[in-house]
């Protein structure tokens, strides 16, 4: 039954797409789509009562209101001109979605709407709160002396957390370093240098060995000495000494910044970690890591150049990945143009699929030694470039510009190029179309790495069919092709728009289910997905006050603050309790909001149902 639903929907969207097309049949960007498929630690945490509870004037971490844009208005052309209509509703431009944060950044048009639907004003408050903590690791002006910048660990402590990462399964999602050519690092790193500095290779290897370490953080299940090393001090000292060795581009230097940019990341500094990312992805250019050279099987003898030229390749897919992530979620450009890039995957990348449901968080032992797995990656490559398409089709400068027929157009091909992604995934980690119960989620029991794989690519799936489906709603504006034309819905947008809320409900529910399966380091990449999810379902409460699905909707926004504040976290620092409380703020408000505009609406209702009475009588 579920499945014959999702059938049926889909099959209403293509009907009514097909009829805007052929309405507009003059309309060179209207024709058939083609289907063209890409190949613990224990902590104290705040109780959710704690979090309601906490002023919200604390001295807390974030930047603006999660809520309120203190960019121009569209009719200023700043805020429209950044998100090229990423957010859309009822024909209304709200904004855009920041990237800090994965809230929304509110134009002032956005903010007015609200108020229409509703009878409230947005409360949040609109003052600065910048959740992305400085860190305290010393500043530079504590390095009097510039030899202190120089100093790392106990070579022997390095050495073990190497060698914990190298035998870990943390290393096939996210392959940082080539084990022979950092062990070659290590030793360079720890040689002794004459006079006052290190020359530019020796340095380059001392900043390489710091910004490893800054990531132990991440696999430090397998390493039992993590007390001994301070992650953070390590990458404020990579960050200070990477000027003096930025001006070659090596393996070593594209290794040091994309470590440097997981640091970032996976410390919620979200928009440092996007610099650090935009080096890595020029680096990787300049090191010809965007085109394909067939290898050897990887268990093969290969030469050390084989090795430099395959962890190139490694390293070009995380930045690809990362850049399609990035550009989807806060609708800027990419800044890896797929046309320049040979995307061939590599030849044994599905294998994946056959070692994952076996694999713990050590590596076999054979596997090891004959170095014959292949590393799976933090997402699915094909995705990452149906990310690019969406993009680039629903959401650029371009899209703006596209008339009503050709953005339905779009989206059907898109919508018919993730079924069929969908459909090439094994069965055993295939998304499901919809998630309605918690009972269609089992991930209980498995290994971390395979149930880490099931999760994001079901929130992966599901974040993308909201992205593709959300664009429809700028189909109730007037047409740019047609300026007469007067807002209305179009063939197509309703059943679109079911499906965008159909998969933000099956991201809540799947997520409240999977949560046992989620990894304590994942946590700034997980929490982005229910908060996407949560914006989709409060607007369509506010389409739709009067649904008879509103009222479930609310009570989903209302568990979401809880399923946050119950993702695990490795390290509860200021940032995560900070942003836990932004987002149970950022929820509060959405339901009260929602419970506002299905007051308001049944009052008018009743009041409209008065008034034909009286007239009636």
């Amino acid at each position: 039954m579920l499945f014959l639903r999702h059938f049926l929907i889909r099959r209403t969207f293509g009907e009514e797409c097909n009829q805007t097309i052929d309405s507009k049949s003059s309309d060179p960007g209207a024709g058939d789509s083609t289907n063209d498929t890409p190949q613990k630690l224990s902590f104290n945490r705040p109780s959710s009562s704690f979090l309601r509870a906490t002023d919200s004037r604390s001295a807390s971490v974030s930047q603006g209101s999660p809520f309120i844009s203190q960019a121009p208005s569209p009719a200023g052309g700043f805020t429209s001109s950044v998100s090229y209509g990423q957010l859309h509703y009822g024909g209304c431009h709200f904004g855009h979605i920041s990237q800090h944060n994965g809230l929304p950044l509110l134009s002032e048009e956005g903010r007015q709407w609200i108020i229409s639907k509703t009878g409230h004003e947005v409360i949040l408050n609109p003052g600065a709160t910048d959740h992305s903590n400085p860190s305290k690791s010393p500043a530079p002006h504590v390095y009097h002396d510039q030899r202190d910048l120089y100093e790392l660990p106990e070579r022997s402590t390095t050495e073990k957390a190497f060698d914990a990462f190298i035998h870990s399964s943390f290393s096939l999602v996210f392959p940082v370093v080539e084990r022979v050519l950092f062990k070659d690092t290590i030793e360079l790193a720890y040689q002794p240098y004459t006079g006052d500095v290190p020359s530019l290779e020796h340095l380059s290897a001392k900043v390489g060995v710091l910004a490893f370490l800054s990531t132990i953080v991440l696999f430090q299940d397998t390493f039992a000495d993590t007390a001994s090393i301070d992650p953070d001090l390590c990458a404020t000292k990579a960050r200070y000494l990477l000027t003096d060795v930025l001006e070659i581009a090596s393996i070593n230097n594209l290794q040091i910044v994309f470590m440097l940019n997981m640091h970032e990341i996976f410390s919620g500094r979200l928009r440092s970690g996007a610099m650090f990312h935009a080096i890595a992805c020029r680096m990787v250019f300049t090191l010809g890591g965007h085109t394909y050279i067939s290898s050897k099987p990887r268990s093969s003898q290969v030469t050390r150049s084989e090795r430099e030229r395959r962890q190139i390749r490694m390293l070009f897919w995380l930045c690809y990945i990362f850049d399609k992530d990035i550009a989807l979620r806060t609708g800027q450009p990419p800044l890896m143009s797929d046309d320049y890039c040979d995307l061939t995957l590599p030849e044994t990348y599905f294998e994946c699929y056959e070692y994952l449901p076996k694999l713990n968080e050590s590596l076999p032992q054979v596997s090891f030694e004959e170095e014959s797995l292949m590393p799976h990656l933090p997402g699915d490559p094909r995705l990452s470039q149906l990310k690019d398409k969406t993009s680039r089709l629903l959401y650029s400068a371009q899209a703006a510009k596209k008339s009503h027929a050709q953005l339905l157009c779009d989206i059907r091909e898109l919508d018919e190029e993730l079924e069929a992604w969908r459909q090439s995934v094994p069965p055993s980690f295939r998304p499901a179309l919809s998630i309605t119960d918690e009972s269609q989620v089992a991930v209980q029991g498995m290994h971390l790495p395979r149930s880490m794989r099931h999760i994001t690519l079901h929130l992966d799936y599901h974040h993308l069919m909201i992205a593709i489906h959300r664009a429809s709603g700028r189909c109730m504006e007037p047409d740019p092709g047609n300026p007469n034309d007067q807002p209305e819905w179009v063939p197509g947008v309703e059943s679109s728009n079911a499906l965008a809320l159909e998969a933000s409900r099956s991201t809540l529910v799947y997520l409240r289910a999977a949560m046992c399966g989620v990894a304590g380091e994942a946590f700034w990449i997980i929490v982005f997905y229910p908060t996407a999810a949560m914006i989709t379902l409060f607007f369509n409460i506010l389409m739709y006050p009067l649904h008879e699905r509103a009222e479930q909707d609310l009570e989903l926004l209302k568990a979401a603050a809880d399923l946050i504040n119950n993702l695990p976290v490795r390290r509860l620092t200021t940032c995560e309790v900070s942003h836990m409380k932004l987002i149970n703020d950022f929820v509060v408000e959405l339901v009260r909001l929602g419970r506002s505009a299905i007051c308001k609406a049944n009052m008018e209702r009743d009041h409209e149902l008065d008034r034909q009475l009286m007239i009636i009588h």
